[in-house]
């Protein structure tokens, strides 16, 4: 932070900050919908009768709903990491600009280079986070009841995003690294294996600290907002169980 602040100013830490909110937002609210319907409807239809059952119904919608978003904001999420990362190359002026500039030496497939990488990354990612939160509250309902649940909702909310986010963070820190080396097109012609073996060892700590600390943040941030959203919208993430049902599972 020290060095990036003496190099560009205050400027330097918001970079490319325009990319991550188009790609934020539109990301989101995508991924929202999908997931929040598909749970629903598979809920309805399975009718899971035990834990690992409810939590496999997570770990399915959350990749659904997460391969369907990724492709309507993956774009943006190249824009940001060559705006960040590379943009002296680049030169890119705008947004429009860089989405005309890539279309035109590239083609459409410009806009998606290193998707699989990235697919592969915020799929688990993404995956990983919710089902370990819905699961964490779904225990917590059944170890409380719905109402102490209730009462104490914004504090469980903090824990399961916390834990979602220190394991997130540890499992896929490493794979982070490739992917974005891969968008910014820092490791031209080189397969993932040869990737990690040249970087050797140093791969899988390189910066995980603060992957960490990045993901629990991001993981409060976002989980904290479905639920205060929620409240005003009455548009919970989690579902209505009764007390009869939480002691089935």
């Amino acid at each position: 932070m020290q060095q990036v602040y003496k190099h560009y100013g205050p400027y330097g830490i918001y970079r490319g900050f325009r990319t991550s909110y188009y790609s934020a937002t539109t990301g989101a609210f995508a991924f929202f919908i999908v997931y929040k319907g598909m749970k629903q409807k598979m809920r309805e239809y399975f009718q899971p009768a035990t834990q690992q059952q409810c939590s496999l119904i997570y770990l399915v919608a959350s990749v659904c709903a997460e391969a369907i978003s990724m492709f309507i904001y993956y774009p943006y999420e190249i824009l940001k990491v060559r705006m960040i990362t590379k943009n002296d190359t680049f030169g890119y002026k705008s947004i429009p600009d860089a989405f005309h500039k890539i279309f035109k030496s590239e083609g459409v497939r410009g806009w998606y280079k290193g998707y699989p990488y990235f697919l592969v990354n915020f799929v688990l990612s993404n995956t990983i986070q919710l089902v370990i939160y819905e699961t964490y509250m779904d225990l917590k309902k059944k170890k409380v009841g719905n109402r102490e649940f209730k009462l104490n909702e914004g504090r469980y909310v903090i824990e399961a995003a916390l834990l979602g986010g220190f394991i997130t963070g540890s499992l896929l820190n490493s794979f982070e690294c490739v992917m974005y080396m891969k968008m910014a097109e820092q490791v031209k012609g080189k397969t993932l294996l040869q990737i990690y073996k040249d970087s050797g060892t140093q791969m899988l700590t390189k910066g995980v600290g603060t992957r960490i600390l990045m993901t629990q943040g991001y993981s409060l941030l976002y989980f904290n907002l479905l639920y205060y959203l929620g409240l005003a919208f009455d548009c919970d993430l989690l579902d209505e169980m009764d007390d009869e049902y939480l002691e089935s599972l």
